[in-house]
């Protein structure tokens, strides 16, 4: 209620007039867009060196991806292997530790390497996209 002054039938006009803007205020009628009912996907169809691409970019990516998963599993396995015989070379007996140290040597190796590759295959596939040039990362 707005106060206009000191007279009672201003401010009761003053409340009608918020209250009838209120209550008329324009309605908007118009309805959100028509979204289009067509299930058709829009064509993208590649070319053919996207295409190509495509095919030398798995390759590459299997090739990188193999290489460092045998890294990974000749290299940890050979770490932790060295340091179970040494634990028992030692110890005359497997202990705890030695599993543990061989565990974590083992498995740091593999992830490493398994990274490494990771990085290498991304940097391929994007030497193959601008071999071909053909835009990476577009989709």
């Amino acid at each position: 209620m707005q106060l206009v002054g000191l007279n009672p039938q201003v401010a009761f006009q003053a409340k009608q007039a918020e209250t009838r803007t209120d209550a008329n205020a324009p309605v908007n009628t118009k309805t959100a867009p028509i979204p289009n009912d067509s299930f058709e996907k829009p064509e993208n169809k590649k070319t053919f060196r996207e295409g190509l691409g495509g095919v030398a970019k798995f390759f590459v990516s299997l090739k990188e991806m193999a290489v460092g998963i045998g890294k990974a599993l000749l290299y940890g396995g050979a770490a932790a292997g060295v340091i179970v015989l040494g634990d028992r070379a030692i110890n005359l007996k497997h202990t705890v530790k030695g599993g543990m140290a061989a565990t974590l040597v083992g498995g740091g190796i593999a992830a490493f390497h398994i990274i490494k590759a990771c990085l290498k295959k991304n940097q391929r596939t994007a030497n193959v996209d601008h071999q071909l040039k053909i835009g990476h990362r577009d989709k």
